[in-house]
């Protein structure tokens, strides 16, 4: 629910944020949101409040390990290639 919620109000503020007029269609849809809004961040602080603090260490450290990266000019061969060479570094030592 936290996730479809800030979504949600990502789109709503793309399309407040338009300089386009919106369309009689997007124009209801964001009265529908801004009415659903209060009610969603109540569920929202709800479910916060609810969660235990493993549950929310869990929920922090998905959200750095799943945030979006810059594209690569790379084909990643050259980080393979390090990887590798860190691999059988620490290979040879363990023998």
């Amino acid at each position: 629910m936290l996730d479809l919620a800030h979504t949600i109000q990502g789109h709503l503020k793309t399309l407040m944020m338009s300089p386009s007029n919106p369309t009689e269609q997007e124009k209801q849809w964001i009265a529908a949101w801004r009415s659903a809004g209060p009610e969603l961040e109540r569920i929202r602080n709800e479910e916060l409040r609810a969660m235990s603090d493993e549950q929310g260490t869990l929920k922090a450290t998905l959200l750095g390990v799943f945030e979006r990266q810059p594209l690569s000019e790379s084909s990643g061969l050259f980080e393979f290639q390090k990887w590798m060479i860190l691999w059988r570094k620490r290979l040879e030592q363990v023998r």
